[in-house]
């Protein structure tokens, strides 16, 4: 029986942020610096922030640093808001 591509593709993309998470850690641990996401997002894009978001929210799942700056529909945001 074959898996629905949608599920298949979740299930890859949980491996990879395992793998990752693990691959953090290990560079946290043998430098001391974590590695991170910088994002400026210019516009009134709505669509845009929500990819931002799910970004932000991938870096945190593995353990990354991540800092975004911007302004959608008029009202600045930092990464404390995204």
């Amino acid at each position: 029986m074959c898996m629905d591509p949608c599920d298949a593709g979740k299930a890859i993309a949980e491996d990879i942020r395992k793998e990752l998470a693990v691959d953090v850690a290990e560079l946290v641990k043998a430098t001391g610096k974590t590695p991170g996401l910088a994002v400026v997002l210019v516009g009134e894009r709505t669509d845009s922030a929500t990819y931002v978001r799910m970004k932000i929210k991938a870096c945190e799942e593995v353990g990354a640093n991540r800092k975004g700056v911007g302004r959608v529909a008029g009202r600045r945001w930092g990464s404390s808001e995204i």
